[in-house]
C-alpha cells in the first residue's frame, strides 16, 4: 500500500507542481524494549508511537508502518519546512512519553529523517533520501531529526 501510494504522490506532485515531503522514523533502540520489557510491551510502545504521530499529524497525512518499528509518512502539499515541524513536533511527545511497562514507565525516543521530492526525481529515490536522512539521525546522536541533502 505504501509503494503505491507513494508513487501516486510523487506522479500527482510532479505533476501538478506541488510539494511533497517524506518523513521516516523509527524508535531509538527498540530492541533493547523488546528485550528488557517482552514482545507485549515493544508492541505497546510501538502503539503509543503511533499514537502520538496520528495526533500530530493533518487528515491528510499517510502513515504507514515500514517495518517493525520504522514508519513513513507521506506529507502533500508539504514543504521540507512543514515536514520538519511535523516530524519535531512527533518527536517531542514521543520524548514525554511515558509508556508503562510492567516495572515502571519505558522511555523512549524516535529518530526521523526527512526528504521532498525534487524536480524529476523518482519515488524510489526520494525515499532513499529519506532512508539516508534518517541513518544520519542516529549516527549523529539519535532522538533528532535530520533534513536529507
Amino acid at each position: 500500500a505504501f509503494d503505491d501510494a507513494l508513487r501516486t504522490e510523487v506522479n500527482l506532485a510532479h505533476r501538478h507542481d506541488t510539494s511533497l515531503s517524506l518523513v521516516l522514523f523509527d524508535i531509538d533502540h527498540f530492541k533493547r524494549i523488546n528485550d528488557k520489557y517482552g514482545h507485549t510491551q515493544g508492541d505497546n510502545a510501538i502503539r503509543a508511537v503511533v499514537r502520538c504521530a496520528q495526533q500530530c499529524a493533518r487528515n491528510t497525512d499517510m502513515l504507514f508502518r515500514y517495518g517493525g518499528e520504522e514508519f513513513v509518512m507521506v506529507l502533500r502539499n508539504t514543504t521540507t519546512e512543514g515536514a520538519y515541524l511535523l516530524a519535531d513536533r512527533i518527536r517531542r511527545k514521543v520524548e514525554k512519553l511515558e509508556c508503562q511497562g510492567e516495572r515502571k514507565p519505558v522511555a523512549m525516543t524516535i529518530s526521523a529523517g526527512i526528504a521532498s521530492l525534487t524536480d524529476d526525481e523518482s519515488a524510489e529515490q526520494l525515499f532513499e533520501r529519506a532512508d539516508r536522512a534518517l541513518y544520519a539521525a542516529k549516527h549523529a546522536g539519535r532522538n533528532r531529526v535530520q533534513v536529507a541533502e
